[in-house]
């Protein structure tokens, strides 16, 4: 097989890995968030586990329509446990949730700009330096 050809090959693999790792669940987060400020749920949580050692993220307890839920909030292992903590929560599904207000969520364009824009180039670049790697062909 031709050098452009494994270039191609291999940058369109590293495109598709790279999509399924990061766009992906980005998107289904940013879907997540939306859905949270759609329905404008709210309630006052209990943090229930301190993890700074995990970008001081917490645990949380809460409760919506009579049922006690949990969840996973960011930044909020400086609070001392058992501390009230405002959760976020889409009343359609209270189990998605978080301690940060949605509105304040915009789409991740950084992804997609990666995707769209630095795979590609690093594609071509693989691409061009193969062909300029390469024996010139046999007449």
């Amino acid at each position: 097989m031709k050098a452009w050809k494994t270039a191609v090959l291999a940058g369109a693999g590293v495109f598709t890995l790279m999509f399924l790792i990061f766009a992906l669940p980005t998107w289904f987060n940013w879907q997540a968030i939306k859905a949270q400020e759609r329905s404008g749920g709210e309630a006052e949580g209990t943090i229930t586990e301190l993890r700074p050692h995990d970008h001081g993220n917490c645990s949380y307890r809460f409760e919506a329509d009579g049922k006690s839920y949990t969840g996973s909030g960011r930044g909020c292992s400086d609070g001392p446990f058992g501390a009230a903590i405002d959760v976020y929560y889409d009343r359609d599904n209270p189990e998605n949730s978080s301690n940060l207000v949605p509105s304040g969520e915009r789409f991740p364009f950084i992804w997609l700009t990666w995707m769209l824009v630095v795979m590609p180039a690093f594609m071509a670049f693989g691409v061009l330096r193969n062909r300029k790697a390469a024996p010139p062909p046999e007449a």
